[in-house]
């Protein structure tokens, strides 16, 4: 049961860091739109100048685009390592209880049969 909820909040984490990402990606595609807008803005600003300007906020919000996916997909790799150890963890319990179920069985059957064995009557010739 343990388990079962670290994999739910793990599971909630991963959604909150991801949703953390997305308004993080959201407000960086903002401010390059409010930059370019600015620079479409200018007057007076000759169009092969414009076209120079959003290409280089252009590429500063792929760089930037870039970061944010390269860090979440790093947060993600590491919630799904941890599933995975937490899965193993889980299996490896499972057998361990299923052999001491086992061992217990056959202890309280010998214990059982120790207690009421009936003694074999001597046989008299």
């Amino acid at each position: 049961m343990a388990i079962a909820n670290q994999t739910k909040s793990d599971t909630l984490e991963a959604l909150k860091v991801i949703d953390q990402a997305k308004e993080q990606a959201l407000k960086v595609v903002a401010n390059a739109a409010a930059e370019a807008l600015k620079v479409t803005n200018v007057k007076g600003a000759d169009d092969h100048d414009m076209l120079v300007r959003i290409d280089e906020q252009l590429k500063g919000v792929k760089a930037d685009i870039l970061d944010l996916k390269n860090g979440t997909s790093f947060k993600i790799e590491e919630h799904e390592k941890r599933l995975f150890r937490l899965e193993q963890a889980k299996g490896t319990t499972n057998l361990l209880v299923s052999i001491g179920i086992g061992v217990l069985l056959v202890l309280t059957s010998l214990l059982l049969y120790h207690l009421f064995q009936q003694p074999i009557p001597a046989i008299k010739l």
